[in-house]
């Protein structure tokens, strides 16, 4: 993975999803399901990797389970095939779904 082209990207996509970006990072930092917060939530950040690959692929997705599916893949692909399983990802693709869904409304 070259660090500094999904740094760019993710940047861009900051830009263009600003409020939608903002909000995945705090659905997953609420969820934490690779346990990265800290407790003060000095890290608040610590998703945004994955927001960043994830945010791109929810127009191809038709149902809160396709969410969960993109979730599951890029999770292991951002955790070496460590992305957990599906059901750890379930909440937080229900609030994903709902979240794109509200902001395709806008």
């Amino acid at each position: 993975m070259d660090l500094k082209r999904e740094a760019e990207r993710r940047a861009i996509l900051k830009a263009q999803y600003r409020e939608l970006f903002a909000e995945l990072t705090r659905i997953f930092a609420e969820e934490d399901p690779k346990g990265l917060m800290n407790d003060d939530g000095s890290n608040a950040d610590e998703y945004e990797g994955e927001v960043g690959t994830i945010l791109p692929r929810l127009p191809e997705c038709d149902s809160c389970e396709d969410v969960q599916g993109v979730i599951l893949d890029e999770f292991n692909r951002w955790f070496n095939g460590d992305g957990g399983n599906a059901y750890i990802h379930r909440h937080s693709a229900e609030r994903i779904w709902e979240a794109w869904n509200t902001h395709k409304q806008r």
